[in-house]
């Protein structure tokens, strides 16, 4: 717990050297830019181009600590590592390979295993009335795999953004005694202001149904989204508090910082 507090001027800090950079940056904007955290946006990678992203990946919330049993849970958090690296094949169709680490609040630093992603866009943006894509990934952990697809609807009018993800997944145990088939459905969807060309802040909603067993639950969050973003990188951080759940426990929150940058 002694690391989360000192961590708040770290964050606070970086936030203020990279919009101090992008302020003074000369170039436009960099068109596969992530405006949202979670939520995947409508551009691709342009032919031959290359990204490497990290994600940082936070799920706060009251957990018991297994080695002092008698004691109250405290606010702790679960961390994920995401580094991927993306590769764009023509100007409208890309693809990604993440590693995947974690870090459990009361566990150690451990690898989880691999994502293999790809999306492909249709047309020029402003073709249509909005701009769709789709996106597909196949995830392989240690103990499970999951499929993803992922519809994407977007729409840039004036300095504002919409952008929706409608976003089906399908997980399989492969390790353990538990081998139960599990569907979720994760609908995002956010709105943004682009102050100018490297800055934006909106506001995101992600939802979860997970159906197991014949047994429904949901979680949906909301909060706020920063974006900022230099010619060859950008840097969007979101924080959503839960605010509505089934499981009928305290609600917690979730946070992203998600870095790109093209080589």
């Amino acid at each position: 717990m002694h690391h989360k507090t000192g961590s708040i001027p770290l964050w606070c800090g970086a936030a203020s050297i990279l919009l101090l950079g992008t302020a003074l940056w000369p170039q436009g904007a960099w068109a596969d830019r992530r405006t949202f955290s979670y939520s995947y946006g409508y551009m691709t990678l342009p032919a031959g181009a290359i990204e490497g992203e990290h994600y940082l990946d936070a799920k706060i919330a009251r957990r018991d600590n297994p080695s002092t049993p008698d004691l109250e849970s405290t606010i702790g958090a679960n961390m994920r590592h995401m580094v991927e690296v993306e590769y764009g094949i023509t100007d409208h169709w890309d693809f990604g390979l993440y590693n995947v680490f974690e870090q459990k609040q009361f566990g150690r630093f451990s690898y989880r295993g691999i994502k293999l992603r790809s999306r492909y866009r249709f047309g020029e943006e402003g073709k249509w009335f909005v701009d769709p894509a789709v996106y597909g990934e196949l995830v392989v952990y240690l103990d499970e795999v999951k499929l993803e697809e992922v519809l994407i609807l977007s729409k840039r009018f004036f300095m504002f953004e919409v952008l929706i993800n409608l976003k089906a997944e399908q997980e399989w145990k492969i390790a353990g005694p538990d081998r139960a088939f599990k569907l979720e459905l994760v609908p995002s969807a956010g709105f943004a202001w682009h102050i100018n060309q490297w800055v934006a802040v909106g506001v995101e909603y992600v939802g979860k149904v997970e159906v197991e067993r014949g047994l429904v639950s949901h979680s949906h969050y909301v909060g706020p989204s920063l974006s900022l973003s230099g010619k060859r990188f950008y840097w969007s951080l979101g924080f959503h508090p839960e605010v509505a759940s089934s499981e009928g426990r305290r609600l917690g929150y979730q946070a992203r910082s998600l870095f790109g940058l093209v080589f």
